[in-house]
């Protein structure tokens, strides 16, 4: 049914005969009661059944898509698109205890225009605004009439598909001239916080693994649109994970169709045969990811679910070794620690390649001779050097060579056709974290960890640690194979909350390797990375896609610095990891780290390419990290990463101004934003601390400069 329901939307749409518009027109609702709209936002409900949304801030109204097809529509097993209309519109008030809050909305009846298959379904679609959240629609369609008969002719729900138009409010644009935000994961290296749409761009955007198209699933389920005016954002809001996608396609008129799908597999009626939906955010923003992703996060905060705390801990330099790479040995950990004392790094990290197999996690002999005891005192020696340590781990994976699935092979994730659901370059396949018995596994090995070995904190690692498909393994009992999906973020619930009880503040670090993180899982780690960025750009873009989501009390890891080379090459380059970039982390507020495994004076270029690290960069920039503290200021989203050039970013500490400015040859005036009407300002190289000039009050606040790679500005008020 997946499969069949997937293809659907690579297909043209079909067309369907309108001609019973007239129908209901007799008794169809007026313009005026079809409308929502507030300071930021106007949608109306249009003849054809339609969303057209206008972005109302910013310098005159922008309407952002063309309201000229439905918005709803119900597909069947048969591949035919059913669209509908509205039959009765009605107005309602939201109270002040409702879950988002008091607003006010519409109720939407939904009928077949051409009285077509599917004739008992009732779809009833809520859309309102809410009065904390302006230029915000949260939006609800449940399915009435989901009888096992229905569920049976009835492939799947496509719902707020709205055609999108950079043209409507420029003319001399294309169609098509928007930067899209794709939170969904797809594979290492791909962009997905800013892509440049294409006359030909196609993307399903499964929240789960779907091949061949995606090769992993799981990360944001939002999709952002913006032309250089105004955007217009959609996404699932429901707190838990759930199986759908969120299509992005071009079509032949160049206009962007965005909407959410979801599968009949996994609707779940109630015994009246009652279906409720998912909730859906759809928002009108000026500039670029920042805000709707903020917005997003916002909304995600209720009831129980809260992003968490970060100890201090967290925002402190790390040193990782997977530079030696999985044929490290424990002196290639002792021979480098007085290289990391000097340079004041408290985080030690052992990474890949101490265990023979994933899942029971057991030693490799050759390094570790006693077992548990030899890494017990690893572990020990780091602290009596005065570090902290973590250990890199992938939580809910097994090796087929393990002990584990030797022993447990029925404990592994099927799909449909009863294959394991495996991650090749790992060599592993997924556990299921709906078993209790997995969990229980897994809670043990948090405690053989914290206890036995010792460690102070974790680097959960890999891009088979992302969201689980849903699991038909029938070993399992599932009342529905969706429960695999939701478990994910109890696996990582308990944890924390394991890891929490026996070492209070522990630092959870979670990298997606090359994949966007998963908002379900991140209220139960406090340490988000950029996750195996392929550019410093990359890096960048990453961090503020995680400080719009957590805000500025998150510790945001740019990754192993050697990762930061500059700017982004194209999909499926080989990347040389010799970067140096530590701008692009510090610069956001970001934490620094590296994997080098020596310093040295003016290393060659083999030594680089063994992560022989330039000994007085690592040390300027370390000593600047520990200097400023970045991480305790405040972003303030002043530029548009895509349409604003060159690209800038700045964090706000005490009465002080921080301006990244990042650029390939660029010679010209760059307007630093934010600073206040009548006061004068020096501006400093704070890299260097070279003073580049002043600004006086009431002057300009353009600024003249050439920038090759980055300049980064201090702008402090002077009497």
């Amino acid at each position: 049914m997946l499969s069949r329901f997937f293809s659907q939307f690579f297909l043209p749409l079909a067309v369907v005969a309108t001609t019973l518009l007239t129908a209901f027109s007799a008794c169809a609702p007026s313009a005026a009661d079809k409308v929502l709209e507030d300071g930021r936002i106007r949608m109306e409900l249009t003849d054809a059944g339609g969303m057209k949304v206008t972005f109302k801030g910013g310098d005159g109204p922008v309407q952002l898509s063309t309201g000229a097809n439905p918005a709803f529509a119900l597909i069947t097993v048969d591949d035919d698109t059913v669209e509908l209309l509205p039959a009765s519109v009605e107005s309602y008030q939201a109270p002040a205890d409702d879950e988002f809050g008091q607003g006010r909305g519409l109720r939407v009846e939904l009928r077949r225009a051409d009285g077509g298959p599917l004739p008992d379904l009732k779809v009833r679609a809520e859309i309102r605004l809410v009065d904390k959240n302006p230029g915000v629609l949260i939006c609800r369609t449940d399915i009435q009439g989901a009888n096992a008969e229905a569920l049976a002719a009835l492939a799947g729900v496509s719902f707020y598909r709205m055609d999108l138009r950079a043209d409507l409010a420029d003319p001399q644009a294309a169609p098509f001239d928007f930067y899209l935000f794709q939170g969904a994961g797809y594979n290492w290296g791909k962009w997905f916080t800013r892509i440049k749409v294409t006359e030909d761009y196609s993307a399903a955007n499964w929240t789960v693994r779907h091949l061949p198209e995606q090769e992993e699933g799981g990360g944001y389920p939002l999709n952002y649109l913006w032309s250089a005016r105004a955007g217009l954002a959609i996404a699932q809001i429901d707190t838990v994970h759930r199986v759908l996608s969120l299509p992005v396609r071009t079509a032949a008129d160049g206009a962007v169709r965005i909407s959410i799908e979801r599968p009949a597999e996994f609707f779940r009626p109630d015994q009246d045969g009652l279906s409720r939906g998912v909730p859906v955010m759809i928002g009108a923003f000026s500039g670029d990811f920042y805000a709707p992703v903020r917005t997003y996060g916002r909304l995600l905060q209720r009831g129980p679910f809260r992003f968490p705390q970060v100890p201090a801990d967290a925002f402190e330099p790390i040193w990782c070794g997977w530079g030696f790479g999985r044929d490290f040995v424990p002196r290639d950990i002792y021979k480098t620690l007085p290289a990391v004392k000097e340079l004041g790094i408290p985080w030690v990290v052992i990474d890949d390649g101490y265990q023979q197999s994933i899942g029971a996690w057991p030693l490799i002999k050759e390094k570790f001779p006693r077992g548990d005891a030899d890494m017990r005192a690893l572990v020990d020696s780091i602290h009596a050097a005065g570090f902290k340590a973590k250990l890199w781990w992938v939580p809910m994976n097994v090796q087929s060579t393990d002990p584990l699935f030797k022993e447990h092979p029925d404990w592994v994730v099927l799909d449909e056709q009863g294959r394991e659901r495996r991650n090749d370059w790992w060599d592993v396949s997924q556990l299921c974290p709906a078993l209790p018995e997995v969990i229980e596994q897994q809670r043990a090995l948090v405690r053989r960890f914290l206890i036995d070995w010792d460690f102070d904190g974790f680097k959960m690692d890999g891009g088979c640690l992302g969201m689980t498909p849903p699991c038909y393994n029938p070993a399992h009992n599932h009342k529905h194979p969706e429960e695999s999906c939701r478990a994910v973020a109890e696996l990582y619930k308990m944890i924390r909350q394991e890891a929490q009880r026996i070492k209070p503040g522990v630092v959870l670090e979670i990298c997606e390797c090359g994949l966007p993180h998963d908002p379900f899982k991140m209220q139960y780690y406090n340490q988000q990375v950029s996750a195996d960025p392929v550019s410093s750009d990359q890096v960048r873009a990453r961090i503020k896609t995680y400080r719009a989501l957590l805000g500025d009390k998150a510790a945001l890891y740019g990754d192993h610095v050697e990762l930061a080379t500059g700017s982004y090459l194209g999909e499926g380059v080989q990347i040389r990891e010799v970067g140096s970039d530590f701008a692009s982390t510090l610069a956001l507020g970001g934490v620094i780290g590296s994997k080098f495994t020596a310093l040295a004076k003016e290393p060659n270029e083999e030594e680089r390419l063994k992560y022989v690290a330039i000994g007085d960069h690592w040390r300027r920039w370390f000593d600047l990290y520990g200097k400023l503290k970045l991480y305790e200021g405040t972003y303030l989203n002043l530029y548009d990463i895509g349409w604003d050039l060159p690209e800038t970013h700045v964090v706000a500490k005490g009465d002080t101004l921080y301006y990244g400015v990042f650029a390939q040859g660029f010679n010209g005036e760059v307007e630093l934003r934010g600073l206040q009407q009548g006061k004068s300002y020096v501006l400093t190289d704070y890299t260097t601390g070279e003073e580049l000039g002043r600004l006086q009050a009431g002057g300009s606040r353009e600024f003249e400069c050439s920038v090759d790679g980055k300049l980064l500005i201090s702008a402090t008020p002077v009497d």
